[in-house]
């Protein structure tokens, strides 16, 4: 997942579900202060979820299931 989607300010729905995307969900998504729903979900995905994404205001859907992911959610 490409840091430079977290400085597209107004954007409010990110559906990313099933693309085979690998890597860390980057802390920068937590920029995305508009997005009301955040669909990483089926994908290949690692690590943690950022922290930054609890304090995201308008974030009412967060869907990461189906992934390697390790933690808790924050929040």
């Amino acid at each position: 997942i490409p840091k430079e989607l977290g400085s597209l300010k107004k954007l409010s729905v990110l559906a990313l579900q099933n693309n085979r995307l690998t890597g860390a969900i980057p802390a920068t998504l937590g920029d995305l202060t508009s997005v009301t729903r955040l669909d990483l979900s089926s994908n290949d995905l690692f690590g943690s979820i950022p922290s930054r994404l609890a304090s995201l205001p308008q974030l009412t859907v967060l869907d990461v299931h189906n992934n390697s992911l390790s933690g808790t959610v924050p929040g």
